[in-house]
């Protein structure tokens, strides 16, 4: 049986990403950290994610009885696809939103899919985070209305873990 481990932010991400990876749903080369919610940036592929940290706050009624010892945090992270698809007319998105390769709605449901529920672990099995990820909500689909061919799609997830701190002899 797994236990829960204490960890840090960046290994929860790492572990999102790695995930979104393994179930072949992006190239590595297509899915990004990034600290903007809407970079100015189109790669050269059809479709990438991008994994935005946001507020990370810690369990008060824990804290209380743990401090440095047991730290629970609890957080947000959004998971945004951006999508390239022009084959719809002018004001039109019927294939963005609805292709079976390409579309939209289809590989956000896929994202969902990957990461709903979803407790990563360390290479020993133990989970990384208290409870599975947990999906918050999505976003409505939006266009680039200046590059019509470009939209997006966004689901914010609530991760819950205990930080890994140093504890020092005079903190014992």
């Amino acid at each position: 049986m797994a236990t829960d481990l204490k960890t840090k932010l960046s290994t929860v991400l790492l572990a999102i990403r790695q995930r979104l990876i393994d179930k072949k749903l992006f190239l590595p080369e297509q899915v990004y950290l990034s600290l903007r919610m809407n970079p100015p940036l189109h790669i050269q592929a059809d479709q990438y994610a991008l994994i935005v940290p946001l507020t990370q706050t810690v369990d008060v009624e824990n804290w209380d009885g743990g401090s440095r010892y047991n730290t629970l945090m609890h957080g947000r992270v959004n998971v945004y696809l951006r999508s390239r698809l022009a084959l719809d007319q002018p004001y039109q998105d019927h294939y963005w939103l609805t292709d079976g390769d390409f579309g939209a709605l289809d590989k956000m449901h896929d994202i969902l899919d990957a990461l709903i529920s979803f407790t990563p672990e360390d290479d020993d099995g133990d989970a990384i985070l208290e409870e599975p990820i947990r999906l918050l909500f999505t976003n409505e689909p939006r266009k680039d209305y200046q590059n019509p061919e470009w939209g997006e799609i966004m689901a914010e997830f609530e991760i819950s873990y205990r930080l890994n701190l140093q504890i020092t002899a005079a903190e014992q």
